[in-house]
């Protein structure tokens, strides 16, 4: 299989890189690592010693894969590719590659090493490939490797790429700080909206239809108590340390892909004379805002796990001293986070249920006094039915003598196809539950997919597991049975009250607080762990006597293998390869490969 030529424009980007030494910025999704494969072709031979740094490791595997395709063919060459050293490669192995040139790919701190010990020929540098230039910073190893070849090699040539433009325009010229750290005079800029850009893209017009699907109001709940906590933390980051403007601060911008970085880079000259609590609130920032993405990217069950695993981190261990917690786990708006995503999973039952629904829950390997909610992401109920519309088109085309291929589902990480996937695999396979009437309304139908089930029993499961491995750890802390041992802890629990009481003031000295700061009103997270902690104590019971469930379940599917269905004769039938109309792909698009 060979590649597909370049199209006109990047054949123009590739030439601009080839004529002059500049910082190539190219939107994201032309093709940056394409261009990126034909220029280490050109570089990639004995007469040459060219470095390329800042290549990430999926970065080094594309850059085969287009090698790879590009020799297909033809004559292998072992110059024409590109030599990979990490920490495993000694350092006289290292050295024979160095003498027998090519493309090599090698981090930074490696290159600079040899750099600095002479086992690079420093006389044989033709010249470097600096990829993703938008990272390279002064403080960092790539610009202190540049400044060595510049000073052992003035002809040593120097090309830089970048698919992320948005990083230009943060902070005070960016632009002429890369520059200037990659010794660079010239920029190649390549927005989307180019000429060129625009004539090739313009050749094969797709359809596109756009679909919206509205969020449900727990998702929406979820979203505003977490934009709550990032206010408040942000305000009382802007009060405290005087760094930060509010104006350019605020919760608008931390919406933004880039904020943390924009806090890190303003606060990091005076990180030294922060407080705890201040590098505490900016890794809380960046904690809510993953959360913040996780609500529409995970499922119900996923995004509780993931809460339930901060609030169980943020619990010190029994018998430990308790220590530094979150700040913002303590406020009102995150105990409105944590009882939604709850209740749009599952809701404890106010009275006994029916011995039927009993019986269900405990079959299916969950506690019998709860009511399963399963909010499902409302994305994969638009994607059954665009399945849906899709399966009638194929199949009225096929009526009609035509050809149609697969489905193709592209999702931006692995984690989103295999529940994609799941999904789909069980998307007409549901689980009815007789739910009494006062629990029936628009979420909680007593009708759950198959999926979301599952997803509900390894919760319980994972609660289990962590409700042992926090008793374990409280038993090896419990004090000794000997005498000695009871006084080292007593001398030792002396020494340390002494040490608290020296360190914190009286609680009648201490300073005031006012309403608008997180630690106003905090009440710990100590009381909710606590509940959750007895919550997993009591589902650990239900969760070991309906071990025996998987047995069953497995003796069941072993019961259906050997059944007098499944003959050779009906092997196409439940193995056989699928019709491309009722073919569905479900791929992520991690790379540009992809």
């Amino acid at each position: 299989m060979t590649l597909d030529p370049l199209l006109a424009f990047q054949r123009q980007v590739l030439d601009g890189l080839l004529d002059e030494d500049a910082l190539c910025v190219v939107a994201r999704g032309l093709g940056l690592n394409r261009i990126l494969a034909e220029l280490a072709r050109v570089c990639a031979t004995p007469r040459a010693l060219v470095f390329l740094l800042n290549a990430s490791d999926q970065d080094e595997d594309d850059l085969q894969h287009y090698f790879m395709q590009m020799r297909s063919g033809e004559t292998t060459d072992e110059a024409s590719t590109v030599h990979i050293i990490k920490n495993e490669t000694n350092a006289t192995l290292r050295a024979r590659v160095y003498r027998q040139g090519g493309l090599i790919s090698v981090t930074s701190r490696i290159l600079i090493v040899d750099l600095l010990n002479d086992v690079v020929p420093s006389e044989l540098i033709t010249g470097v490939i600096v990829h993703n230039a938008s990272r390279v910073t002064a403080e960092s190893i790539e610009a202190f490797v540049l400044r060595v070849i510049r000073q052992q090699n003035k002809q040593a040539f120097v090309k830089a790429l970048s698919d992320a433009p948005e990083t230009f325009t943060q902070g005070f010229a960016p632009m002429d700080k890369t520059l200037k750290v990659l010794g660079l005079r010239h920029v190649q800029l390549w927005p989307r909206f180019h000429v060129a850009v625009q004539n090739d893209l313009s050749r094969v017009e797709t359809p596109v239809v756009e679909l919206r699907q509205p969020q449900t109001r727990a998702m929406i709940d979820l979203q505003q108590a977490v934009l709550d906590c990032l206010s408040a933390m942000i305000s009382e980051l802007c009060s405290t340390t005087k760094l930060l403007d509010a104006e350019t601060f605020n919760v608008e911008s931390s919406l933004f892909r880039y904020f943390d970085s924009m806090v890190k880079r303003r606060l990091n000259p005076y990180w030294h004379r922060l407080s705890g609590r201040a590098r505490g609130m900016v890794s809380d920032m960046t904690l809510l805002r993953r959360v913040a993405e996780l609500i529409t990217t995970y499922d119900s069950v996923s995004l509780l796990e993931y809460l339930d695993t901060l609030l169980l981190s943020a619990k010190s261990a029994p018998g430990a001293l308790p220590g530094p917690a979150a700040s913002w786990m303590g406020t009102d708006s995150a105990n409105i986070l944590y009882s939604v995503a709850r209740a749009r999973t599952f809701v404890r039952a106010n009275e006994p249920l029916p011995e039927s629904t009993q019986a269900t829950l405990r079959t299916l390997g969950l506690p019998d006094n709860i009511v399963p909610v399963l909010e499902v992401p409302p994305k994969l109920e638009v994607l059954a039915n665009i399945l849906d519309e899709i399966g009638v088109l194929n199949h009225a085309a096929v009526a009609k003598g035509a050809d149609s291929g697969p489905a193709l589902i592209m999702a931006s990480s692995a984690r989103e196809c295999r529940m994609i996937r799941s999904y789909l695999s069980s998307l007409h396979d549901y689980v009815e539950l007789d739910i009494p009437q006062q629990y029936i309304n628009d979420k909680h139908s007593g009708r759950h997919p198959k999926m979301m089930v599952n997803l509900l029993r390894g919760f319980f499961k994972w609660k289990a597991q962590a409700t042992g491995i926090r008793g374990n750890s409280s038993q090896s802390q419990r004090p000794g049975s000997t005498a000695t041992g009871s006084q080292n802890q007593q001398r030792q629990g002396a020494i340390t009250g002494s040490q608290n009481q020296m360190r914190h003031a009286p609680s009648a000295k201490r300073r005031r607080v006012r309403g608008a700061s997180v630690a106003a009103g905090v009440r710990g997270p100590r009381a909710q762990a606590d509940v959750l902690e007895q919550e997993s104590s009591d589902l650990a019971n239900t969760i070991a006597a309906n071990d025996s469930t998987d047995a069953d379940s497995a003796d069941d599917a072993d019961e259906y293998l050997d059944s007098d269905d499944w003959t050779p004769n009906g092997f196409d039938e439940h193995f056989g390869l699928l019709p491309n109309a009722e073919t569905i792909i479900v791929h992520s698009y991690a790379s540009e490969r992809n």
